[in-house]
Parts: structure tokens; C-alpha cells; sequence
């Protein structure tokens, strides 16, 4: 079985266990970052297979990550996972191409489910 990388980016660091945890027991490897900063160099140094990103990061941005993944990688799945009910933000998100869009706390059968299907899409025909 292929060993999907993840980047996880979140301020919390509770969530960031939660979700790392419920990942790596799935088979992924997790990367975690807890801000926007790191995350973004982390994506400088190498391409992930799924990001899944805050949208409010105490130091940086979700919707600037998910920029960055769309104009490196366009074909990389970027899911959101945030407490931000703003509107206007989901509907910028969906213009900037994210695949998937979870309020938290995520149901982590629904998380796993969602990175699964995002990560499915991303498999070359005939894989």
C-alpha cells in the first residue's frame, strides 16, 4: 500500500494530535505544522499528497496555503478544517479551489472518509 503524505496545519495542538492520530491510524504519514509560516515552508521544501489546513492561524493564513498548493501543485487536494462559519471565507476557499471544506470538531469517521476520497481522486487511471 502507498504511504500517502499529509501536512496537517493547525494552531491548536490538541487538534493537531486528534487529527495526526486519526491519520497515521489509517496508514498515512502526517506532517504537522502549527502555523502558517511553517507550513508554508514546509510546502517550499517538498510537495505533500493532501493538505489540510485552519483557515485562522495564529501566524498566518489557511486561504494562503491553500493558494500556494493550487498554483504549485494545482492537482493536490486541499481540505479546510476550521470553526470559522464566515461565509464569505468558505465561498473565497471554493473559488480558490479547495476540495473539501469540514467545520470543527471534524467527526474523525467523516475526516478520514474525506481524505480517503480526495486522496482516491488524485490516483492515475487505471491505479
Amino acid at each position: 500500500m502507498e504511504k500517502h503524505e499529509i501536512l496537517v496545519v493547525d494552531d491548536d495542538p490538541n487538534i493537531l494530535e486528534v487529527t495526526g492520530w486519526a491519520l497515521k491510524d489509517q496508514g498515512y504519514q502526517v506532517t504537522p505544522a502549527t502555523g502558517g509560516e511553517t507550513a508554508l515552508e514546509l510546502l517550499n521544501a517538498r510537495h505533500f499528497d493532501l493538505v489540510m489546513t485552519d483557515l485562522n492561524l495564529g501566524e498566518g493564513d489557511g486561504l494562503a496555503i491553500l493558494r500556494q498548493v493550487k498554483e504549485r501543485w494545482p492537482g493536490t487536494p486541499v481540505i479546510i478544517c476550521t470553526g470559522d462559519t464566515d461565509v464569505t471565507l468558505a465561498v473565497e476557499a471554493l473559488r480558490l479551489g479547495v476540495d473539501d471544506y469540514l467545520l470543527k470538531p471534524p467527526d474523525l469517521t467523516e475526516l478520514r472518509d474525506q481524505v480517503a476520497k480526495c486522496l482516491q481522486k488524485t490516483k492515475p487511471s487505471g491505479k
